[in-house]
């Protein structure tokens, strides 16, 4: 009986950690048709059209499905390599059908933008993790009840877009990269923000500072999304109607010599 008792207790505790350990974050990201990138612990694509899904786990907490329709979430998209920020213009790409020139349209530095619009880096910081300073958009939006998915951990089963569920909310970006030069890639992040206090005592009371903004809760670095160098598109097979009129050409002139 107690040998019974001490195996089960050690199978619950096997189960726990199995549970903990394949349990997906509360935000992340990934990439419809994705692989993972065990160097960089970064899912990846090589496409020069795709679509990238960023999610908030319910955790299927009651409290937690409202409180995450109120939240505004942000998606940076960083330009990579590092550029430093004199930059001459590198071309485009789209998001959602909106056009943003780089570096034109991006903001140098690491996120989040500070109220004042600078990107300054500080302790609040999202973490460099390799990829800024740098150039990078910051997109704002919120999650929709209309959007749902199941749940499953990114790292582990990436591409494959929402699944049948109500675990996660989720939102997609279309994006098209057709317009950046070869060398350049994207980086994705994601993440939600706060105003940070000043002075000591009560942080429920203290004034709040209204210029820099910090992150409040991000999608960890081994959930978050990029682009590897793109395939050239393959090249075009000559067509049966070509390599028969090349056949009728060499008859030709066989039989003029």
């Amino acid at each position: 009986m107690k040998r019974t008792l001490l195996g089960l207790m050690a199978l619950a505790a096997v189960t726990l950690v199995a549970n903990v350990a394949s349990a997906a974050p509360m935000l992340q990201l990934d990439i419809a048709g994705g692989t993972y990138d065990e160097a960089t612990q970064t899912i990846v694509t090589s496409d020069s059209e795709f679509t990238v899904y960023a999610y908030a786990n319910t955790g299927n907490s009651p409290l937690r499905y409202a409180s995450l329709l109120t939240q505004t979430y942000y998606l940076s998209i960083a330009l990579t390599p590092a550029t430093g920020p004199a930059h001459a213009a590198i071309g485009s790409f789209e998001v959602n059908g909106t056009v943003y020139d780089a570096t034109a349209d991006m903001t140098y530095g690491v996120p989040p933008i500070e109220a004042d619009g600078t990107a300054a880096h500080d302790g609040g910081d999202l973490g460099q993790h390799g990829v800024f300073e740098t150039f990078f958009v910051e997109i704002p939006f919120q999650m929709s009840l209309s959007r749902m998915s199941g749940e499953y951990n990114t790292a582990e089963d990436p591409g494959s877009g929402p699944i049948s569920g109500w675990d996660m909310y989720y939102t997609a970006f279309v994006i098209d990269r057709a317009g950046l030069p070869a060398g350049y890639e994207l980086h994705f992040d994601l993440y939600t923000v706060e105003a940070r206090t000043s002075g000591g005592g009560n942080p429920l009371t203290r004034p709040r500072n209204t210029t820099d903004r910090d992150i409040a809760r991000f999608a960890p670095f081994s959930h978050d999304a990029g682009t590897i160098t793109r395939t050239g598109p393959p090249v075009p097979e000559p067509s049966a109607a070509l390599i028969f009129a090349a056949g009728l050409l060499v008859a030709r002139y066989s039989r003029r010599s």
